[in-house]
């Protein structure tokens, strides 16, 4: 009995810490999605004042 309890515990505290770490990589990769397309629209935007 005790020992079950203690793999729910376990198990419990893994999911609700890989949902939080599924949060922060979510907001991670947007972040990083984020970045490169300002640097993306920026490289665009210099080679068009180039030409």
């Amino acid at each position: 009995m005790g020992d079950e309890l203690l793999i729910n515990i376990k198990l419990f505290l893994y999911l609700t810490l890989n949902e939080k770490a599924a949060i922060n990589l979510i907001l991670v990769a947007s972040m990083v999605l984020l970045t490169i397309v300002v640097i993306y629209s920026i490289m665009v935007i210099s080679k068009r004042r180039q030409d």
